[in-house]
Parts: structure tokens; sequence; C-alpha cells
């Protein structure tokens, strides 16, 4: 039979505080169960009885067919709970060579015991699943055979074997296992158990000291945000640095040992290589069971409060379909699969598509169906602002300063090269420029854009200056590139239309950001959009003014005017002016017309 690899949950059930709720099962070890545990299996037993058996020789959960192939969690679950047990018209074979068979009364008589129907023996499934399946080492040195690794036949003698086994320390442990198995998928804290032997409780405290410092090391990766692979992460840790990056996990734990961690060392050097539960394969059990916990945390948070809205937008992936009635059916399916009450949804928020709002056959009304009536359907205020912004931003000039801003940024932070070059011209005038490092450009959240926009117009100066180094680089596509974007971003409809964004948007940042909040009070948000609507409808009125030298303009000509960009019409309004001299209409200046074509549309559509 093919070896089994050790699993986390050797240690986990070993230890008596641990709130792990999914657990490998083979090699762990533990005492017998209680007797309310016993009769809770037995009870499940009798009563799925007929259901399991009827019409069929065995179930699924026949311990057979798992004898070559590892069972999941959820299984392990279901064999402890609900193996599958013949029925009384169930015929037993008689064993080779004489007449006796399997009696059904043993399996009331021993908890522990199960019968396959497929290989025609019986197994213990507590030592079938938790005992390790070796001769040798964690089970005191007792082989483990007939009743765990293969199926006992010999029916001669079954009784006095079954209790033979009922004493044997691997069996102890395994059953202790399955107790704290149990209790764990039940959402129990596992209590110190009496019980234990010395054998028992040195391996529980063995598990602990090796655990701890694995799991812990784990969960500061993960809230540091580092990753925990390397170019060569498995296979036996070594105590040097090895010639290729391993990983932080496997560099934190080595920086463990160096820092004193004898018990760790130890388990390092001594463990058995498929029981070191350092695998990737164990990095993501422990780290999934941490996720676990955290989710239940926040699900009883939300039962608690018994008022909750739920956002979602429709999927984009080919596999699922996207209909409004399948999104709904998805979500009330993840919503109980979380356990969350769903008779306490009152409010549902999705973007302003026919799928997410339709009011027939719409994720909405499909939710309002399906899983609560009372769920009030909102359209995300902040996503309904930023598609007004969008619809702002379609001015002409608008539109094609934002994409040149956006492949300005995109040109510069997408080689280290040029960052650096950009940091060279900033840090030769401290005084000046306070940052060194452009913003990346959002593509669809304004929020996002504005900080990108402000640092821009703070570095514009020395984006200049380095397109002009750039313009003349050896390599003729980064010359071509520099040359062309420069030319985009030194004419005065460029800067003028940058000077109004940053003007609007320093306006509407932090009203978009308040719709995001977690903080989120709905009478504020009214109140602040409010003040913003009288804020830009004061700027419309007054646009002259707040055009004039003393704002947007003196800014923008002054800017030009330092990079040497003409400060004049454009070509089509000089030609216009040319056709009809005598036309008192046509004695608009700069400053007019950049208003008038940039700056006032653009707040009419706000």
């Amino acid at each position: 039979m093919k070896k089994r690899q050790t699993s986390l949950d050797d240690f986990l059930t070993k230890k008596p505080k641990s709130d792990v709720d999914s657990v490998r099962a083979d090699e762990n070890h533990a005492v017998v169960l209680n007797p309310q545990v016993e009769n809770k299996i037995d009870d499940t037993l009798a009563s799925d009885e007929g259901e399991r058996s009827r019409g069929c020789s065995s179930g699924m959960l026949d311990i057979g067919n798992f004898i070559d192939r590892h069972p999941n969690a959820e299984t392990c679950h279901d064999i402890l709970v609900s193996a599958w047990i013949p029925d009384s018209s169930f015929a037993f074979p008689v064993e080779e060579g004489g007449s006796r068979k399997f009696q059904l009364s043993w399996l009331q008589q021993f908890s522990w015991l199960s019968y396959s129907g497929l290989l025609d023996g019986a197994f213990c499934r507590y030592c079938f699943l938790f005992a390790t399946k070796s001769s040798s080492g964690a089970s005191g040195g007792q082989a483990l055979g007939k009743l765990v690794a293969e199926p006992y036949r010999k029916w001669k003698n079954a009784l006095e074997n079954f209790r033979k086994h009922e004493r044997l320390d691997y069996h102890l442990a395994s059953s202790l296992a399955a107790e704290n198995f149990l209790k764990i998928q039940e959402g129990h804290k596992l209590p110190i158990t009496a019980s234990l032997n010395n054998a028992a409780e040195e391996e529980l405290q063995r598990g602990k000291l090796i655990l701890d410092p694995i799991i812990k090391t784990l969960l500061v990766c993960g809230r540091q945000g580092l990753a925990l692979r390397g170019h060569k992460d498995s296979g036996r840790l070594s105590l040097k640095q090895p010639d290729e990056n391993d990983g932080n996990f496997r560099a934190l734990l080595r920086m463990r040992i160096e820092s004193g961690d004898g018990n760790l060392k130890t388990h390092i050097e001594t463990s058995p290589q498929n029981a070191t539960y350092l695998s990737p394969d164990i990095q993501n059990e422990i780290l999934n069971l941490s996720s676990r916990q955290i989710q239940e945390t926040i699900v009883k948070e939300i039962n608690s409060a018994k008022c909750f809205s739920i956002i979602a937008d429709e999927t984009t992936d080919v596999a699922e379909s996207g209909t409004g009635e399948s999104i709904a059916i998805k979500i009330k399916e993840e919503l109980q699969k979380l356990g969350i009450e769903t008779k306490y949804l009152h409010g549902q928020g999705y973007d302003g598509c026919s799928v997410m709002k339709g009011s027939v056959k719409g994720v909405q009304a499909k939710v309002k169906e399906l899983i609560s009536p009372k769920a009030l359907y909102v359209h995300c205020s902040s996503h309904s602002f930023n598609l007004a912004l969008t619809d702002a931003c379609k001015i002409p000039d608008i539109r094609n300063t934002f994409q040149s801003l956006n492949e300005v940024i995109k040109f510069i932070r997408a080689s280290p090269k040029r960052t650096s070059t950009l940091k060279n011209i900033t840090a030769e005038n401290p005084t000046h420029y306070q940052r060194d490092k452009l913003i990346s450009f959002c593509e669809t959240r304004f929020v996002e854009r504005h900080s990108s926009v402000l640092r821009f117009v703070e570095l514009y100066d020395a984006i200049v200056d380095l397109l002009e180094i750039l313009e003349i680089d050896a390599d003729s596509n980064t010359s071509s590139k520099a040359h062309q974007l420069l030319i985009c971003i030194t004419t005065i409809r460029f800067v003028v239309s940058m000077y109004v964004i940053e003007k609007v948007l320093s306006i509407t940042i932090s009203f978009s950001r308040q719709l995001q909040s977690p903080d989120l009070v709905l009478l504020a948000c009214l109140e602040m959009a409010e003040n913003i609507l009288v804020l830009l409808t004061d700027i419309q009125l007054n646009s002259t003014t707040e055009f004039a030298v003393e704002q947007i303009w003196k800014v923008a000509a002054t800017t030009c005017t330092n990079q040497s960009v003409p400060v004049d019409l454009p070509r089509s309004a000089k030609i216009k002016l040319k056709k009809n001299p005598q036309d008192p209409g046509n004695t608009m200046d700069a400053e007019t017309y950049y208003r008038t074509t940039i700056f006032d549309p653009f707040l009419e559509c706000d």
C-alpha cells in the first residue's frame, strides 16, 4: 500500500485549544471518545442505516472506497458519523475455508468498528482515519495492520482481537483525535482531556512546540503581505543559507532557529521527511484555517447586527452565466455557504446596467424574489458619481489631457531607468520638488485619478526636462515616444486643461472618498453633495473671475512661460479671425478663448 503523507492535523487535533475546523485524516494520535460522542455517532449510524444500504451492497462511505486514497476533511467527518453499515437483511460472506462470518451485533458492541462491504472486512474507523500508517516510531513501535491498514477477516477470534485493539496506545490516541475532530467540526473548543496517558500528553506538548513557530511565522508573512514561496521551497529545510532563494517563510524559520528556538531546530533535524509540516500544502491549510476563523468572526458580527446589505457586480467569466437570475442564485448560495442569515438582508447596491438594476429580470428583482423581499435596491452612489465625472470629461480637451497624462505616467513608470532619472532631476532642486515619483493613473475611478493629477502637476517641469533628455536617447523607440509625448504636454491647451482638471477634482475628491467610507453617514453625504453643488454653481456663475489672472489662467500662463510654450490662440481660431477681420465678435483673446472652450463646458457638464 502506498504510504500516506503526514498532514498538518497530526498535531492540530492533539493540541487541546486548537480552533482548527479542517483536519486531514491520517497520522493523528488521541484517546477514547467520551460516551456522548459515541452515542451521537451510533444514533446517526442507526438513523441512516436503511437509506445507505437499501438496494446496494455498500455505499459511498464504505471505508473500502478509501483504502488507496486520502479522504478529505469533509469525507472524514461523514465516515465518522455516517459510515455505511449493512442492514439486517445484508448477506455477510462466509470466511474462506470455514463457516463463520461477520456479526451485525459487533457494530453496536464496538462504537469504533465499521464493516466494508467492498472488501468483506472489518476496520477501526478511528485508526483508519487518524493513526500513523507505518510500523515504527509514532505509535510506540506498534505495527499497524489488520483493522487499520488492511481489513480484518478472521472471525473466529474476532471479539478477543477487537478487545485487544481497544487497549492499544495508537487506538487510544486515534480515538481522541476523532473526538477532537468532531468537536472542531461542530465549532467547540477542545477541553483538556483528563484521560490522556503520559505518552499522549507528551505528543500534545510536542505538537504545540513544533506547530506554534510554524503557524506564527505564516501569520506574520500574511499580515505583512510577504510572499511565502521561493525558487526552491520543497524538501527538508536547510539550517545553512541556501544557494537559491527558498522564500520568506523558510528564511524566517531559519532566523528563528538561529535566534535560539531549540524545539524548532530539533524538529527540523529529526522529523521524518513526510512530517516536517513545511510543505506548500500545509502552508495553504494553515492559511485557509486562519481565513476561516476571520470569516466566521465577520459572519457572527453580521448575524448579531440583524441587518446587512450586499454589493455585487455581474461576472465576466465565460464559464458563468451573466443573467440576473443566475447572479442572484449565486449570491444566495454564497450567503448560505457562509452561514449568513438571509432574513436579515435589507439592502442591495449595484451599478446601473440592466442586468443588475432591471425591475423584472435584473439581479435586484431576483434577489427580492429568491432571498429577501425587504432588500431595497440602491444604485451605488460612488459609482453614480464616478459616471457623472466620466461624462463631464468627454469635453475633447479634457479627455485628451487625461489620455496624455496617462501615457506619460505609463511611459516613465515602465522603466526603472526613467524613474531613476526623474528622481535625479528632482534631487537637483529639493526646495521646488517635495516628491520624486509619479502615481499610476487609474482608468476607472476618479477618486484615484486626483492623486495622479496632483503629482503630475507638481512634477510637470521635471517631467518636461526628463522627456527632453529621453528625446535624444540612443534607443530609437524611447526617443520617438519621448518626442511625441513632449509635443503633447507642451501646449497651452494641455497646460490649461491640466489646471482646470486639478481645480475641479480638488473640489470633488473629498466627496468621492466619503462615498466609499465604511463609516458612511447618509445625511452627511447629502449635505456634502449639496455644498459641492452650490460651490460648483457659484464657480460657474463667476467663471470669468475664477479663470482670471488671479486663478487658473495666471498659473497656466506662468508655467507655459517657464517652459517656453507659446501662450496664444490655436491655429483654428486665428484662421477664423482672418476670415472675418471686421466682425466685432472676433476680438477674443487667448484667456477668453480657453475659458469658453474648456473651463465653462467642463463646469456645465459637472
